[in-house]
């Protein structure tokens, strides 16, 4: 087996590695056999710069036929630290067997970093001014000290935005995209200005297929006005393939709603967006259907003036005011803890009232998947409610016992004393007929049986 180590470079953030594979013998190379290229650390603690694993990559030839061969090219990611002392460091490649064991090696070679990395402008983000508003750009990189740098920049339009000394200054309303170059090393990054008159009454932003496709990120931040909507990156990238730009809106209805959307070519991208809103009035989001019913956005949050939510791309939205309250709980009522635990999961949309009166859990169903009746709001009830003996004063057929049974599914004990089948069969008939009359799919299993309190 012949293999050379032909040369590591660097292609801006990762590190290009060739090198050439050869059977030069007689029969194929054995199962489990590989080439494993190993970071050597010859200046610095491999473990202190964030290295877990000085293995870069290992690479399968088991099956090469004699004769066989060809010269290959693997990117891999080197962390900067490694380079912080002498900008320097080397590499080796083993032939290894399936056991790890090493069979031969090659030389060494060195690889240096010949420019920084992560180098970002204005940290990634848009900009929207207004004609004649000016703002400091600012840069960052990782990476050893190279000399005296220096950032150019360059304005695709500069009757939009001009810069001078790292000020960009506002012109006149349209949009453009300045781009700064990191000299000596020649890193580049881009991001768009938008300049307007108004610019909360822009409702609509243009991400270009150039941004999309050089976005690393899992999500891509686009600020729309006062709000900023955070786009899926995998699925923007399958979205916009063959150079297609995407358009963000974040529109406020007449109605009072807010449209989110995320567009290509004028059709909605089927993906959720992370959207950041500002919030006035309503402590939940709510999510407006095709019908007109409203459903409570589970995966959101209000907060200091501002709406934290997941929604899909296309969706209507509001704030409501969905405080639910019962006037007649008293405080240390026995009772209390219960009410108070139906009341906020009824708030934000886990349980609903369903047509018969009882509970509910909003689950999403799934083919062939039946709905369960929701399990006890509390672990268990003060003894003397599960015991049909209420506290001193308290006089029975009060609204709080039917809350209970309800919370713990609606089942009642089969009577009062199995000794007396007249009873027993009473409830039986009042109780679980009643059950599967409302509920006809309910799981009976996961119920637990309470006493009867009071009443038929």
């Amino acid at each position: 087996m012949a293999f050379t180590l032909d040369g590591v470079e660097q292609n801006g953030d990762k590190f290009d590695v060739t090198y050439t594979v050869y059977n030069n013998g007689n029969a194929p190379v054995p199962e489990g056999r590989a080439l494993r290229l190993n970071l050597l650390g010859l200046y610095v603690d491999l473990a202190e710069c964030g290295v877990e694993d000085d293995v870069l990559f290992t690479a399968d030839i088991s099956g090469l036929k004699p004769g066989e061969g060809g010269t290959y090219t693997r990117s891999v990611e080197i962390p900067w630290a490694v380079f912080e002392k002498y900008g320097c460091d080397a590499v080796n490649m083993d032939y290894i067997q399936a056991d790890g064991g090493r069979l031969d090696s090659c030389d060494d070679v060195y690889v240096t970093m010949t420019a920084p990395v992560n180098f970002q402008v204005n940290e990634g983000e848009r900009l929207l001014l207004k004609p004649e508003e000016s703002t400091q750009l600012t840069v960052s990189f990782e990476g050893p000290f190279l000399g005296e740098e220096r950032v150019a920049y360059t304005v695709a339009d500069t009757s939009v935005a001009t810069v001078s000394n790292g000020v960009l200054t506002a012109q006149g309303e349209g949009t453009t995209t300045v781009t700064a170059t990191l000299l000596p090393a020649g890193c580049t990054d881009s991001f768009v200005v938008t300049v307007s008159e108004n610019p909360q009454d822009l409702d609509s932003v243009t991400v270009t297929a150039a941004e999309i496709a050089a976005a690393q990120g899992d999500t891509i931040p686009v600020r729309v006005s006062d709000a900023v909507v955070k786009l899926d990156t995998a699925a923007m990238k399958k979205a916009s393939r063959g150079g297609r730009d995407a358009v963000v809106t974040v529109k406020n209805n007449d109605d009072g709603t807010v449209t989110v959307n995320v567009t290509v070519d004028g059709r909605t991208v089927p993906a959720d967006v992370k959207a950041e809103l500002p919030a006035q009035g309503g402590s939940v989001l709510a999510r407006i259907l095709p019908d007109g019913t409203e459903e409570i956005v589970k995966k959101s949050l209000v907060e200091d003036g501002r709406v934290y939510a997941v929604v899909p791309a296309g969706a209507r939205v509001k704030l409501v005011t969905n405080e639910k309250h019962f006037l007649d709980v008293a405080a240390g009522s026995w009772f209390a803890e219960p009410v108070a635990l139906f009341r906020k999961n009824l708030q934000h949309g886990a349980i609903s009232l369903c047509r018969a009166g009882g509970l509910q859990r909003r689950a999403r169903a799934l083919p062939g998947r039946r709905k369960r009746p929701l399990r006890p709001a509390v672990d268990h009830e003060p003894r003397h409610a599960c015991h049909g003996a209420l506290p001193p004063g308290e006089r029975q057929g009060r609204w709080e016992e039917s809350l209970c049974r309800r919370a713990r599914g609606r089942l009642v004990h089969r009577g009062g004393d199995l000794g007396q089948r007249g009873r027993h069969r009473q409830g039986h008939r009042r109780g679980l007929c009643a059950q599967r009359a409302r509920h006809p799919r309910a799981d009976r299993r996961h119920a637990l049986p309470l006493r009867r309190l009071s009443g038929p």
